[in-house]
């Protein structure tokens, strides 16, 4: 028996095989030619022993739409981001940037931004470039608008953890000691013990977040421990304090 690829048109005899997207447990419903569903259809069989495969027509559906960075969503002075709008359909969209409302080809020339079809490159970004970005992605059945906040920020570091705040632990038992810290470029988290660095190793882990653990907490880790968030437009300390009392002391 042979099979064929055809586009599709309506007809009587069509049974639908799958419909993406469709999720209702009542049957998949049979296409017609002003629906937009991405479907693939089998005939029954025609004289001759002929199968036809076809698949609708549709148009543009979002598959991702953001900001790519190496850490934040929003960008600090000089960093660089990318800005991805990924989109399908049949036929393929064609995609058109706009920067504010404004088609990006009739915005000012911007060079530290690129423009290489479904992705913009923004490159040693400045405070002034922050903007809303548009991706229209088109074929001859329809349309899709998507927006993105593009913010560049510039912020020294801030410890959002509470000031001399008091940890109270058992022997054995595991520590964790909060540094949540704020800033744009991203702080990065040093943690000291009486005025001691702390390596991650054995004993401690500094986590993405900030968060110091201990992992078998012992009396002689009791003491003072600060966290400092530093990045290129300043330093911020915060010391809070860790008790490690044995189970006697509970009682």
């Amino acid at each position: 028996m042979k099979h064929k690829e055809a586009q599709f048109k309506q007809k009587k005899h069509s049974v639908p095989l799958s419909v993406k997207g469709h999720h209702s447990k009542s049957p998949a419903p049979y296409a017609r030619d002003s629906n937009h569903h991405a479907a693939r259809y089998m005939s029954r069989p025609m004289p001759g022993g002929v199968i036809y495969t076809s698949m609708v027509k549709s148009r543009p559906h979002l598959l991702s739409f953001g900001v790519v960075s190496s850490d934040n969503v929003i960008l600090a002075p000089k960093e660089t981001g990318h800005l991805t709008c990924e989109v399908d359909g049949n036929p393929k969209p064609s995609v058109a940037w706009s920067i504010n409302g404004i088609p990006i080809e009739n915005s000012h020339d911007d060079p530290t931004r690129k423009v290489t079809d479904g992705i913009i490159t923004l490159s040693d970004v400045q405070v002034g470039s922050s903007a809303v970005y548009q991706c229209n992605a088109s074929n001859e059945y329809g349309y899709l608008l998507a927006n993105a906040f593009v913010s560049v920020l510039a912020e020294p570091p801030r410890v959002l953890t509470p000031p001399n705040h008091v940890y109270s632990v058992i022997t054995n038992s595991k520590a964790l000691l909060d540094c949540f810290s704020f800033g744009s470029p991203l702080p990065k988290i040093t943690w000291f013990k009486d005025s001691q660095r702390i390596q991650n190793g054995d004993s401690y882990h500094i986590h993405a977040n900030g968060t110091l653990e201990i992992h078998v907490a012992q009396k002689l880790n009791s003491g003072k421990y600060t966290c400092m968030a530093t990045n290129n437009l300043g330093i911020k300390e915060n010391s809070v304090s860790l008790k490690v009392k044995g189970e006697e002391q509970l009682c």
